[in-house]
């Protein structure tokens, strides 16, 4: 099967047949296997889930045509990076200026943070596997990958150099 994207589009991510992408003007395109459809979002898309379609500043439910704005407990910045399922990733600007690394479950804000380092952002997920990029103290990138233990919310311990910090909020949308 071969797509036809116009040349100033980019897809972004897949699920099975449906796609997300954005082009010109930071506009915000969905295809669900048959049709395109420009969802009426501005910014820029980064992942999609089954009817979830994730963007830098919120989650959008494709069949409830509701965009709901997610916020990191008292950061100053949040970006969402990946959705799988219910679990979504990214990273945040605390007050302190560092950025952090977060899973959101729906329901838990988790701040994944890589010991020492002076950045950590996740910037994928799939099922449990996490992946992100930190800078250690000299500025030096690395990237990692870690595991979650299932379930996320209940137990998480330390793998891979992680620390992982609950803070509970509220479930803002339903899947």
């Amino acid at each position: 099967m071969i797509f036809l994207v116009h040349l100033k589009s980019w897809i972004f991510d897949i699920d099975g047949n449906y796609m997300v992408g954005g082009g010109g003007g930071s506009i915000i395109f969905f295809y669900n296997g048959i049709t395109w459809t420009i969802l009426g979002l501005q910014g820029m898309p980064c992942a999609i889930s089954g009817s979830c379609v994730i963007t830098g500043a919120g989650i959008y439910n494709l069949e409830s045509k509701i965009f709901t704005g997610l916020n990191f407990p008292e950061s100053s910045y949040t970006w969402l990076e990946d959705i799988d399922g219910d679990n979504i990733v990214g990273y945040y600007f605390h007050e302190d200026g560092i950025r952090h690394g977060f899973l959101y479950d729906g329901t838990a804000w988790i701040t994944l943070d890589y010991p020492g380092a002076s950045l950590t952002m996740i910037t994928g997920i799939d099922g449990y596997n996490i992946v992100g990029t930190y800078h250690d103290a000299s500025g030096n990138k690395h990237g990692f990958i870690a595991t979650i233990p299932e379930p996320a919310t209940i137990i998480l311990f330390i793998f891979g150099g992680l620390v992982f910090q609950n803070k509970r909020t509220e479930k803002i949308w339903h899947r």
